[in-house]
């Protein structure tokens, strides 16, 4: 299972479509059933004719173009990492980068799920590795895993510390006996995706 990324299928006469392909990100809010009238409202009247946007309190987190429901109990912000193109329907695939949940919808008010975030911290900075072995480590991880959202994510992050193309590479490459040449094929792929961006 996936969990660093959303694919979303919606028909081309979408008017979101648009946004998502020039912003290159996009948003998911789940609403609660309080919500029913004015979602119902949204999904029935196009954004070409009414600005859906002044039903609601929005904000933005860190992509910034991605705008998302204060009211929503739950707001996951995403970058856009892959379109498919279908006759018509776009398929968006987009790398989880930050996910906003109300803390009565977390379990325990929130310590469970506050106490996982606070583990990944405390073992990044606990352990010896420096902060770019620790990405490395965690790239090779996601490539066993097959996730695509994973390798991007940590492949971004790892050039963010000054992991240079050639150290995340090695870092795949060095699963071939374990894995398999098709698994790291793939991933060398999708890093090469990020990489190229960056240049």
């Amino acid at each position: 299972m996936d969990l660093s990324s959303i694919s979303l299928g919606m028909a081309k006469i979408h008017y979101t479509n648009a946004g998502i392909k020039e912003n290159k990100t996009f948003s998911v809010n789940i609403p609660s059933a309080g919500m029913v009238k004015k979602t119902d409202y949204c999904g029935l009247v196009s954004g070409k004719r009414v600005d859906k946007s002044r039903l609601f309190e929005n904000f933005c987190g860190k992509l910034e173009t991605a705008p998302m429901i204060k009211q929503c109990p739950i707001n996951t912000e995403c970058r856009l990492i892959k379109t498919v193109d279908f006759p018509k329907h776009d398929v968006f695939v987009g790398e989880v980068v930050e996910t906003y949940c109300d803390e009565q919808c977390l379990k325990d008010g929130g310590k469970f799920m506050g106490g996982v975030q606070e583990l990944g911290k405390v073992v990044r900075q606990e352990g010896p590795l420096d902060e770019k072995t620790a990405h490395l480590v965690q790239l090779a991880a996601g490539t066993t895993q097959r996730s695509e959202g994973a390798v991007h994510s940590h492949v971004r992050r790892a050039i963010e510390v000054r992991a240079r193309p050639e150290e995340i590479y090695h870092s795949i490459i060095l699963l071939t006996s374990t894995i398999g040449f098709p698994t790291v094929s793939a991933a060398l792929s999708w890093a090469a995706d990020v990489i190229g961006d960056k240049k």
